[in-house]
């Protein structure tokens, strides 16, 4: 979705990162506006390790406002972050009808397990809970 405001422009996307346990970004997963529901519905019970076999710890829900114009592009971006203790984004949410589908969302949102390195099982040394995890 763009706003138009003279010649500039803004659009907003959803963007779920995933965290490594150096807290570098491993990935980013975009999706439209409108899309919420579905980029959050792939990501319950999330736990994986990227390409360098980096172990995921965590995920963060962002949404990203770009700014641009036709003639010279991006020219600057803003990041909303989602504090996952009260479910509510840093800084608040830029429009109305952001806020409401993440508001249709947050069950979902709500179910999604925000790990941490503190308490995944291989940094606990769970290694037989880690295994059980991922038996069929």
């Amino acid at each position: 979705m763009s706003l138009f405001y003279g010649r500039k422009k803004i659009s907003y996307e959803w963007d779920v990162e995933t965290i490594a346990e150096n807290d570098d970004i491993v990935d980013h997963d975009h999706a439209s506006v409108g899309c919420l529901k579905r980029l959050v519905e792939s990501y319950l019970d999330y736990f994986d390790r990227d390409d360098d076999d980096e172990t995921v710890v965590a995920l963060e829900l962002v949404l990203v406002q770009n700014f641009y114009t036709d003639e010279d592009g991006l020219f600057d971006r803003d990041w909303y972050y989602l504090d996952t203790d009260t479910f509510e984004f840093n800084p608040p949410l830029p429009t109305k009808f952001l806020q409401k589908e993440f508001e249709k969302s947050l069950p979902i949102i709500k179910k999604i397990k925000f790990k941490s390195v503190e308490n995944s099982p291989e940094a606990t040394g769970g290694m037989e809970e880690l295994r059980k995890l991922l038996r069929f």
